[in-house]
């Protein structure tokens, strides 16, 4: 997914270089987010691989939470919040 969202960022950059300065900080501000958030995941994936292979399936395994709580919930509704009122309608 990062480089999908790098891949956005650039087309961005290049086609819409002279939109307002707010719209260039919400792309940027929300591609800063996406990547603190893949970088908090696989940071918790990474911490917890060898607890997931040695307790697997025991209750131990299940309860490590590491960052996620903060980086699926709260990070994703952050980005999808700041995105909803700039979203146009296509019909």
């Amino acid at each position: 997914m990062g480089s999908f969202v790098e891949e956005n960022t650039v087309l961005y950059y290049l086609a819409f270089a002279n939109d307002r300065v707010y719209m260039k900080c919400l792309v940027y501000g929300i591609y800063i987010l996406e990547f603190v958030q893949s970088v908090l995941i696989a940071e918790s994936v990474f911490r917890n691989y060898e607890l997931f292979l040695t307790g697997f399936g025991g209750a131990g395994a299940l309860e490590t939470h590491g960052t996620t709580w903060f980086s699926f919930p709260i990070l994703t509704a952050i980005g999808e919040l700041s995105c909803k009122g700039h979203a146009r309608p296509t019909f």
